[in-house]
């Protein structure tokens, strides 16, 4: 295994990928978008890579990101197509979400008035959506008299087209959440006062990857998918090959640099983080916090794969970390795969290993630092 100058590589599969999108889009409802969330990076996969891929299928029209610089990389990178900055922003960087033509979330009179100050110089419309506040409370306009106060000011202002509306569930991954049921309810509340308004709402969604994937009345003008373009729902997968069915997309590999025996009583790692209850093959690996290494596997006594066997973590620190491989068959520079497949075949789920610590497994891609090379493989 060659790691030229990273210690550990994530490997994504684009075929793979390529088919999740196939595979999500084959039961949407006709009408309806499917709009990439590329934010974090793409959960640490690489979102200029992906756009690029995915900005060649003619059925992507809109792209979704979380913050302004990452609308402005992949701007850079040639994407052409709408890019939606689902989250609040500093109002300095207004003016360059306005020269580059990026379709803002607007939820309070303030920013309303900054683009249109900053559109009005440039002498240009600027795109918005509507974010409805339906019980997150994170961001967003409640539905009522708030919402009339931003709808009246957005009718004064001659330099905005709203263009969209939105809300995000608390727990849309869980199916027929009685809470997502009333989120949907109050959306569709805020959706009828603001096209009595008059204003129109070309895409409305509400979706994200777990609803999208149970919530059919709520599917809309699109779905927004981020998780689920890697990975499929962690608790409620769908048998592969079965329409909507997703297979992981990314692999984790490092390897043993280090073997070594601690008698009964000894300790590894700092603060004796473990005491050896029996003679123990230690296996050091060149990955750990500093490289994204999720610190809660050591707690939980999570496993990896070495030779196709499961072994469990027992220590981490920055840059290294620990694995019990008492009795297995194993030497220094074997691979190690810390989620998805072995480059001889064996597996684990990145969702399967969230399930141990109470994550989603895009948390572990996500975290994966820049000390961690990004291959990608089977290129269409």
């Amino acid at each position: 295994m060659s790691l030229a100058c990273y210690n550990s590589y994530l490997e994504i599969n684009m075929h793979t990928f390529c088919e999740n999108i196939h595979s999500i889009r084959s039961v949407l409802p006709g009408r309806t978008q499917l709009i990439p969330v590329l934010k974090g990076n793409a959960y640490g996969l690489g979102a200029v890579k992906l756009a690029l891929a995915l900005s060649a299928m003619k059925e992507i029209k809109t792209f979704a990101v979380a913050q302004i610089g990452e609308a402005l990389q992949l701007r850079q990178a040639g994407i052409a197509q709408d890019i939606l900055v689902l989250g609040a922003f500093p109002l300095v960087q207004m003016p360059l979400a306005v020269e580059n033509n990026l379709l803002l979330t607007v939820f309070d009179s303030t920013t309303a008035r900054a683009i249109e100050q900053e559109a009005a110089r440039w002498g240009c419309t600027v795109g918005v959506h509507i974010k409805i506040e339906t019980g997150l409370n994170r961001i967003g306009v409640k539905p009522g008299e708030p919402l009339a106060a931003l709808l009246r000011t957005l009718g004064t202002l001659t330099h905005i087209t709203v263009k969209g509306c939105f809300t995000h569930f608390v727990d849309g991954e869980r199916p027929d959440s009685p809470i997502a049921l009333q989120q949907f309810a109050l959306y569709e509340k805020a959706v009828s006062q603001i096209r009595k308004a008059g204003f129109q709402l070309p895409l409305c969604h509400i979706c994200n990857s777990g609803a999208s994937e149970w919530f059919d009345e709520a599917m809309l003008d699109g779905v927004r998918i981020g998780r689920r373009l890697y990975m499929d729902s962690r608790d409620n997968p769908l048998a592969p090959g079965k329409p909507g069915a997703i297979k992981e997309v990314a692999s984790w590999r490092a390897s043993i640099v280090n073997l070594h025996d601690v008698s009964t009583g000894e300790t590894v790692g700092y603060d004796g983080c473990f005491v050896a209850k029996r003679p123990t093959t230690v296996a050091t690996i060149c990955v750990g916090y500093g490289d994204g290494l999720c610190t809660d596997f050591v707690r939980a006594g999570s496993p990896c794969l070495v030779n196709g066997q499961l072994a469990r973590y027992i220590g981490i620190c920055m840059d290294q970390s620990f694995l019990d491989v008492t009795g297995m068959d194993c030497q220094i520079g074997d691979e190690v795969t810390i989620f998805g497949y072995s480059s001889d075949g064996y597996y684990l789920s990145a969702q399967a290993l969230a399930k141990t610590v109470g994550h989603e497994g895009v948390f572990f891609t996500d975290c994966a630092g820049e000390r961690v090379e990004r291959r990608y493989i089977n290129e269409e």
